[in-house]
């Protein structure tokens, strides 16, 4: 994701770490859920890529942090940063 050389490779990208999140749960639940919200995103990309400049530094952090907490088997750390994640991008849609 740091290295995107497009908003639109960064989005990709970002998705592509959710899907690996999803599939390191080894949770059929967990991978259809992800599946099935990607082809939700996918019909938004416009309004995401548009998020995407605005949180892009914000966003690489976080997913730092967050594959830290993963390796780390920090499941609270991981969602403490998934709920802080979560409400920016709440904010940043009804601000839209």
């Amino acid at each position: 994701m740091k290295n995107a050389e497009t908003i639109s490779l960064f989005v990709l990208k970002d998705w592509d770490f959710h899907l690996a999140v999803a599939r390191a749960t080894h949770n059929q639940l967990m991978n259809t859920l992800m599946e099935i919200l990607g082809g939700l995103l996918h019909k938004e990309t416009s309004k995401i890529i548009k998020y995407s400049e605005t949180t892009k530094d914000d966003t690489i952090n976080i997913t730092k942090k967050l594959l830290d907490a993963l390796r780390n088997r920090d499941s609270e750390r991981a969602k403490e940063l998934m709920i802080k994640h979560l409400r920016v991008i709440d904010i940043l849609i009804k601000d839209n």
